[in-house]
């Protein structure tokens, strides 16, 4: 996919996560090559265009958590 393109992209968690699924309108910005053992691919970098504050918020509170659900980070 070259730089540039708009995605419209669905995200969809676990239960867990209060956050089960949102939709977005994202731009690829970024594009590099990426590898790995025995794997060679892109990774992309997105500018997100629009998403509602409050899935903003909560995706950011997902990701700097690790990935994990802040029932699970509060209570291991």
């Amino acid at each position: 996919m070259p730089i540039g393109t708009k995605l419209n992209i669905v995200v969809i968690f676990p239960k867990g996560y209060e956050l089960t699924n949102f939709e977005l309108l994202a731009e690829i910005v970024r594009k590099d090559l990426h590898w790995e053992e025995d794997w060679e691919g892109f990774e992309y970098g997105l500018k997100f265009m629009q998403i509602f504050e409050e899935d903003r918020q909560k995706l950011k509170q997902l990701l700097s958590t690790g990935g994990q659900p802040e029932e699970f980070i509060n209570n291991p």
